[in-house]
């Protein structure tokens, strides 16, 4: 280990925060975790820890106390572990990697890892981003978005084609999270990509492929999303109205219309587009 990450570890703040709150649900903890980078830079006074006098840094932490503390609400889980010094740092690390741990606790341990340890985190980050467990690949991807936009674009466009549809999908959110603007050729193909259909039936990420691609491309864009109203999927029609209607600044009809005559406009529109 370097030296400036001992050093972090060593002067992690020391103090007890435990809240007598009940459990989260896993479900509400992964909501209440993903947060934009701006939003996280918003808050990021919120997360210091005011030392408490009588608590020492090289204390004993053993894993039952951290993952006592993994249990509690999100930002006094954030607390505690921080009490716990570089001991509970590690902690964190070992359940993350322990195949033993339950699939929740590593989600957390990676989640909190990544809050507490900023940018030396990166590399316990980088290698949950590889793991075999498809969901340390995706909490390592919300963790990474809110410490190095540039690195959590880099790792989003590998897992484009992650083998899981999950993980796809968080790399999809985060790309347009940090508002990658590169990766749009890369996600125009991923729309078109095997991987996500079953069979010719539309699967769900390539709804939110296109409501990235309204966030980030830009009105020369029009012809490919009226092309999307070609095909069969009326949710893929819906997103494709609203990113038409979001680039050229106009609608179509009445918002109280069917879907299928305000698909029709459009359609009539661009045919008039040249």
């Amino acid at each position: 280990m370097g030296l400036s990450r001992w050093s972090f570890l060593s002067s992690l703040s020391v103090v007890v925060v435990f809240g007598a709150m009940e459990y989260g649900q896993a479900a509400i903890d992964r909501k209440s975790e993903w947060i934009t980078p701006k939003a996280s830079e918003k808050n990021a006074g919120k997360d210091a820890v005011k030392p408490v006098a009588g608590v020492k840094p090289g204390k004993s932490v053993s894993i039952q106390q951290t993952m006592i503390a993994l249990e509690l609400p999100f930002e006094n889980r954030i607390a505690a572990l921080r009490a716990q010094g570089p001991q509970g740092y590690k902690n964190l690390r070992d359940i993350m990697f322990g195949r033993d741990s339950k699939i929740d606790s590593r989600w957390r341990a990676t989640m909190a890892l990544g809050r507490i340890g900023g940018r030396f985190s990166l590399p316990e980050l980088e290698r949950a981003s590889k793991a075999s467990v498809w969901e340390l690949r995706s909490a390592a991807l919300i963790a990474v978005s809110r410490i190095d936009r540039a690195t959590a674009s880099k790792w989003s466009r590998r897992l484009l084609q992650d083998k899981a549809l999950l993980v796809r999908l968080t790399a999809v959110e985060t790309l347009e999270t940090v508002g990658d603007r590169t990766a749009i050729p890369e996600l125009w193909a991923q729309l078109d990509s095997r991987q996500n259909f079953k069979g010719s039936r539309s699967l769900f990420i390539r709804r939110r492929i296109v409501e990235a691609l309204t966030k980030l491309e830009s009105p020369t864009a029009t012809a490919r999303f009226a092309r999307l109203l070609e095909e069969e999927d009326p949710q893929i029609h819906r997103s494709a109205i609203l990113a038409l209607e979001k680039l050229t600044g106009q609608t179509m009809g009445k918002p109280s219309d069917p879907l299928s005559r305000r698909r029709a406009l459009w359609q009539q529109w661009q045919s008039t587009q040249g």
